[in-house]
């Protein structure tokens, strides 16, 4: 992302959480605010929930 080479986010989100982190330690934040915007889900029947986000812009703009 800090490099501008990420067009497409998919997360695969399983329903277990193991271990004491918060939900803030979950990402990597050494980098510049980026936006997703959600254009596809889809949850499967074991529990998994796919999350299809598509870039929409840095600090509020759009990429060029």
């Amino acid at each position: 992302m800090k490099h501008g080479l990420l067009d497409e986010l998919r997360l695969w989100m399983h329903p277990l959480f193991v271990g004491s982190a918060q939900p803030d330690d979950l990402l990597y934040r050494e980098c510049p605010t980026t936006a997703f915007e959600l254009v596809y889900t889809r949850a499967l029947k074991n529990g998994i929930a796919i999350l299809t986000y598509r870039y929409a812009g840095t600090n509020g703009a759009a990429r060029s």
